[in-house]
């Protein structure tokens, strides 16, 4: 599901509600829709099911054959092809990344730090941010945190859970937990970027972001944050990504290359190059 919408950004789920979707369109995104569907359920613990050797290809942006092979089984869509599968994979890693930075921003916590863990392709002091947060929260259940406690428990690092039960026992005062992420500590561009890359909007039925080339992406951005067109910039969306180490992969397949909305009704009609 997307991330929460704070109060900050509500705007742009007005802005995007006050969109009429044309329904004569094709739904030509209903595939990766599907996939992205069973990303969000089981690409996780699949990945984690697979062998270093092929948890290495992942990380390397190559998709196993075994974990094709347990995705075209519970997917149960004979129109999508392993290209197209494990496409939408790579694409919803570098999601699951971007939502990874955009925590640790909301949490005021470095985003790039060195050795470790790592959470997709982002660098981390792996055991020792998961024991400072468990000690500060006293939970386990952070996004990030249990990704390194599973991470450890696979090396049977008996050390370091005796240092996270000392953590879970520490003295120190325990945070406010309701304060953990703090999503107004986001630029609005980012949060609109991450949030509908690969889930869209079912209120106004836009296919998910990583579909849209550069110049759609720059114009339908516009039109979600309430701007003007050409603010944000093709350019300004490619560098802030870019500099802000999003890195959010965009889908090769059914890329939408047009955008049209009427002026008086605003209906939107997507076209798309397949």
């Amino acid at each position: 599901m997307p991330l929460v919408a704070p109060t900050k950004f509500a705007r742009i789920q007005d802005n995007l509600n006050k969109l009429a979707f044309d329904q004569r369109q094709i739904f030509f995104w209903t595939e990766v829709a599907l996939v992205f569907d069973w990303c969000h359920q089981r690409l996780r613990s699949c990945v984690e099911n697979l062998d270093l050797k092929e948890r290495q290809e992942f990380a390397a942006n190559h998709v196993p054959k075994s974990l094709l092979d347990t995705a075209r089984a519970e997917i149960h869509c004979a129109k999508i092809s392993d290209v197209q599968i494990a496409d939408c994979c790579q694409v919803w890693q570098s999601y699951d990344t971007a939502v990874s930075l955009l925590i640790l921003e909301a949490r005021g916590e470095r985003r790039a730090v060195v050795c470790g863990g790592s959470v997709g392709s982002i660098r981390l002091e792996g055991k020792a941010y998961a024991l400072s947060q468990v000690e500060r929260d006293r939970r386990v259940d952070g996004r990030i945190t249990s990704k390194i406690i599973r991470q450890a428990l696979k090396q049977n690092d008996t050390q370091f859970f005796i240092r996270l039960g000392e953590a879970l026992q520490s003295k120190r005062k325990k945070a406010n937990v309701g304060a953990e992420v703090d999503w107004e500590q986001c630029d609005e561009l980012d949060w609109l970027l991450v949030n509908y890359w690969c889930h869209g909007s079912e209120s106004c039925r836009m296919p998910p972001l990583c579909l849209f080339t550069g110049s759609v992406l720059a114009d339908f951005c516009a039109i979600a944050l309430g701007r003007e067109r050409g603010n944000p910039s093709v350019a300004a969306i490619e560098q802030r990504v870019a500099q802000r180490g999003l890195s959010l992969r965009r889908a090769t397949q059914s890329r939408i290359r047009s955008v049209k909305v009427d002026a008086v009704k605003r209906i939107v009609r997507f076209d798309s190059s397949l």
